[in-house]
């Protein structure tokens, strides 16, 4: 199996997982009608909703606290203390990063096809498939350089 074809399986599964992870998270939130309180029966209502006498301070203060938490939960999840895990997340980073490397050099083909083809009337502007490979491989390169370092930073700087 090809490794485009396996990474976008991977990606398939976690977009789905994510999915399924904002629709649960939202059902278990849900309020009724208009009220600005919670509703009785929601176990985390006093947590999440503040009253009106909470200065923007105090706010801020519960929403990073809860924010921290949220983060610590979905830390521990990805259980990196574990060496099995660790070495399938290094993997799969090293994955991506070649996977996204190899699309930068296709989008550069494509841009430098499409760039000759337009260039056989130099009085029109770029088309529009010309500006869109141009935005793609914007993209992919900012992915490359932001993205994947700052996964490999977070992993190597948990414990």
């Amino acid at each position: 199996m090809e490794i485009g074809t396996t990474l976008k399986y991977i990606l398939i599964t976690v977009l789905i997982l994510a999915g399924y992870y904002i629709v649960t998270s939202a059902s278990r939130s849900r309020r009724e009608g208009f009220s600005l309180g919670g509703s009785s029966d929601s176990s985390d209502s006093s947590d999440s909703s503040s009253s009106s006498s909470d200065s923007p301070g105090v706010l801020a203060g519960k929403q990073s606290s809860v924010l921290a938490d949220k983060a610590k939960n979905i830390n521990n999840s990805l259980q990196l203390s574990d060496s099995t895990n660790r070495t399938n997340y290094e993997t799969t980073l090293g994955v991506i990063d070649a996977w996204t490397q190899t699309k930068v050099i296709a989008s550069l083909n494509a841009l430098s096809e499409q760039m000759i083809a337009d260039s056989k009337n130099l009085t029109s502007p770029p088309s529009d498939k010309t500006i869109t490979l141009m935005n793609s491989l914007i993209t992919m390169t900012n992915f490359q350089t932001v993205a994947v370092p700052a996964a490999f930073k977070f992993l190597d700087g948990s414990n």
